[in-house]
């Protein structure tokens, strides 16, 4: 009995181990790749100096095309938005970026009133994107602070690489076999950050129906993205994207350079994707008039 209890010990912890190796080999490989967000800005950009920093949920990602407004005021950034996000993660994020690159002149802020109104948030669902970087000190202190599961699965990755994979399996194994063959592939975003719905969704709604409201700042986090501007010697600008039918009807934000209300500037059904996302007729008209109200920050 002994002997069978020792065989199959030594059989279970090799394959354990072997599980745990192969785990850490598909991390790394998407580590070295571009898929997702976080690798891309990883791999893209060390010690390098930009205009502007734009960062945000999937309203940032799909409202401002920094494509085109590096070509209209002839000025470098980059659109560091991700889907899903809060700014717990944008704060996390610049904070990560800051490691490798110099502060950016300009953070651009892109909020939502249902993020920006609550003290904390859970944890994102696309934090799995950073488990490539167990190791480094701000996503450490972002998986312990926001991980609640009770193996601890995404603040323990360093140590246990085997069970994380497993659980977010399907975005992690498929991205990573892509970044293999395919180191060069990007998930949903061009060479600049930027993505853009199509135009083919129609979306009806009612001027007549339109609701005012104002930010009620309860973000911790937003406070501390002021901080850290103001410590880095960072100019803020904050943007807010358009809302179908809602109008934010106040622009007292703390310590922010530059607010560009956009809640309402979209009152055309075909610039929408949804009530929360804009089009590609929506992201060119939005950009072009953000360009106009902040070129003479640049």
């Amino acid at each position: 009995m002994n002997r069978f209890l020792k065989e199959f010990a030594i059989k279970f912890f090799g394959v354990l181990f072997a599980l745990q190796i192969i785990s850490a080999l598909f991390l790394f490989f998407l580590g070295k790749g571009v898929f997702y967000k976080p690798q891309f800005l990883n791999n893209r950009f060390k010690n390098v100096s930009l205009d502007y920093y734009l960062i945000g949920s999937s309203t940032g990602l799909t409202t401002l095309n920094t494509a085109l407004i590096d070509q209209e005021l002839g000025i470098n950034g980059i659109n560091a938005s991700m889907d899903d996000t809060d700014l717990s993660v944008h704060l996390m994020m610049i904070k990560e970026f800051l490691q490798d690159n110099p502060p950016p002149k300009k953070i651009i802020l892109c909020i939502n009133p249902w993020d920006i109104n609550k003290y904390e948030t859970d944890i994102s669902i696309n934090a799995y994107r950073f488990l490539t970087y167990p190791y480094s000190s701000h996503i450490k202190d972002y998986f312990k602070e926001k991980d609640k599961t009770s193996l601890g699965i995404l603040k323990n990755a360093c140590w246990i690489p085997f069970a994380a994979v497993m659980y977010f399996n399907k975005e992690l194994i498929f991205p990573a076999l892509v970044s293999i063959v395919k180191p060069s592939y990007r998930n949903r975003f061009d060479e600049k950050g930027n993505y853009s719905y199509p135009d083919n969704k129609e979306m009806v709604y009612s001027d007549s129906l339109i609701q005012q409201y104002s930010y009620d700042i309860n973000s911790k986090y937003f406070f501390q993205i002021v901080e850290l501007c103001n410590r880095k010697k960072m100019d803020l600008v904050v943007y807010q994207s358009p809302i179908a039918a809602e109008s934010v009807v106040n622009n007292n934000l703390p310590g922010v350079l530059k607010f560009i209300n956009h809640s309402d500037y979209i009152s055309n059904p075909n610039f929408f994707y949804d009530g929360i996302h804009v089009n590609s007729l929506g992201r060119e008209a939005c950009t072009l008039d953000f360009i106009d109200k902040v070129k003479d920050l640049f």
